[in-house]
């Protein structure tokens, strides 16, 4: 099985922020003249050619990526934010992508003739490509399906490739797993913004799921449950990916009851008394907590029902993807596809309990100077200790082997920088201190569902290169 046959033929789109409804037939046609564009604009060369989707619009995504898969292309993910331009590493990743499709707003970046304009498609495109049926006999399943990014945890962040294999292996694993059945109703938020998520959500669904629902809403966390909470009510949507950590927000939302219906995906749980007052107040059906990377996907899961709930932690998973194998160290954890030899090594403290549980106990980023090593989890927490709030990054350049810290409320006057380092130096060792400090705007640096360390890491970078 390959990637593009994940996707029903006869799939249905609602997008409920435009109030339109995309029938097969329409999404059939839409993918034709994509996939007509595309071997068009690159001259019938469609293997191994690499295609980046520069928007968030639903139709477009699935269109896309059935129109590229079916021609033995791959795609490239990545959040749509124009921020993510400004960084080098990403510069060099776009270098790399043979056509884009995207708006005529965002053709600044990439030559026209490598662009299709989703946007361009009318009665006369539709009349025109609706008998292109070009089918590439070479794409197998060692063929790549999509590129994604490393976050760059450990170094500058590098290109991952991911095999109809793998696409198709990690879906089904999700689809067991959740129990997808046809009348389920999902709704899609963000989509090709990380290939774990992107993978282990909206693929599942595609190859289930009759009726799919979107809608690229600009809302607050609070604003955006509360909204799908409505679309839970009103038009009986039960599967929602959440967010980062907006889970976390149901606290401050006036209570609903979804009758044990829903289920919410989180890749950063609630507290233990949050996940009490969601089950309390709301009555989902489930809430599914993924752990996993950008090089394997999701790897760890667990699932809080109502009758478990009582047992439910932030960092205890129960299941295993049975696709990967692991291995946990004293500060790091060992990961890789079974059918593969390359182990990837994930920064992460984690162990095993006697009876199967995995426990998570944070990221164990390691940061050495002249073969003296520091994990930043302890040097966070007498920086929060110092300065009386949580509300930073530590931002760690392991190329120039400097670090720098992100504040999210107040500046830290170069007074304050000294005897923070003084107390850095004190438990530590001379070699390790904080070389610039800045009172950032978290809002500006949210890629996708977090903040992002590269964009972090690339303003300091260009800080000291001004100075």
């Amino acid at each position: 099985m390959l990637a593009h046959e994940l996707i029903r033929d006869d799939l249905e789109i609602i997008d409920l922020l435009h109030n339109k409804t995309y029938t097969s037939n329409e999404i059939d046609n839409y993918t034709r003249y994509l996939k007509h564009s595309i071997y068009e604009k690159l001259n019938g060369d469609t293997l191994n050619k690499i295609i980046f989707i520069d928007t968030n619009k639903f139709l477009v995504v699935v269109c896309g990526m059935k129109a590229a898969w079916e021609l033995g292309a791959s795609i490239f993910l990545n959040d749509v934010d124009p921020k993510i331009k400004l960084l080098p590493y990403f510069k060099n990743f776009y270098n790399v992508i043979d056509l884009v499709l995207g708006t005529k707003d965002n053709t600044h970046w990439t030559p026209s003739n490598k662009h299709i304009l989703i946007d361009d498609y009318d009665a006369q495109s539709r009349i025109l490509c609706q008998d292109f049926t070009h089918v590439v006999s070479d794409i197998t399943s060692d063929t790549i399906a999509y590129y994604t990014t490393s976050s760059g945890t450990t170094g500058d962040p590098k290109i991952l490739p991911f095999t109809h294999w793998q696409t198709v292996t990690l879906s089904r694993a999700i689809h067991q797993y959740l129990d997808i059945k046809e009348s389920d109703l999902p709704f899609h938020y963000k989509t090709l913004h990380h290939g774990s998520l992107f993978n282990s959500f909206a693929l599942p669904m595609l190859s289930t799921c009759k009726t799919n629902y979107c809608g690229s809403f600009q809302l607050t966390p609070d604003q955006f449950l509360k909204k799908i909470l409505d679309i839970a009510k009103n038009n009986k949507a039960n599967y929602f990916l959440l967010p980062y950590a907006w889970v976390q927000n149901f606290k401050s939302i006036a209570s609903t009851d979804l009758e044990n219906l829903a289920t919410f995906i989180t890749i950063q749980g609630n507290t233990t008394d949050e996940m009490t007052d969601l089950f309390d107040r709301f009555a989902p059906k489930q809430v599914i907590n993924y752990f996993g990377c950008s090089e394997v996907g999701t790897m760890f899961i667990s699932r809080t029902t109502k009758d478990n709930v009582y047992n439910y932690n932030p960092n205890r998973f129960y299941d295993i993807i049975p696709h990967i194998d692991y291995e946990i160290l004293s500060n790091t954890v060992k990961c890789k596809w079974k059918h593969l030899d390359q182990w990837f090594v994930l920064a992460d403290k984690m162990c095993k309990e006697e009876y199967g549980s995995i426990w998570h106990y944070g990221r164990e980023i390691a940061f050495t100077i002249d073969d003296q090593t520091l994990i930043l989890r302890n040097l966070s927490q007498i920086i929060e200790g110092e300065l009386g709030t949580n509300q930073f990054t530590i931002v760690p350049d392991h190329v120039q082997q400097k670090l720098y810290l992100a504040l999210y409320k107040e500046d830290l006057s170069t007074q304050d920088l000294e005897k923070l380092n003084i107390k850095i130096q004190r438990e530590f060792s001379p070699v390790f201190f904080i070389s610039d400090s800045y009172r950032f705007d978290p809002s500006e640096l949210v890629f996708g569902m977090k903040i992002s360390g590269p964009l972090l890491l690339y303003l300091f970078r260009q800080r000291k290169h001004q100075e």
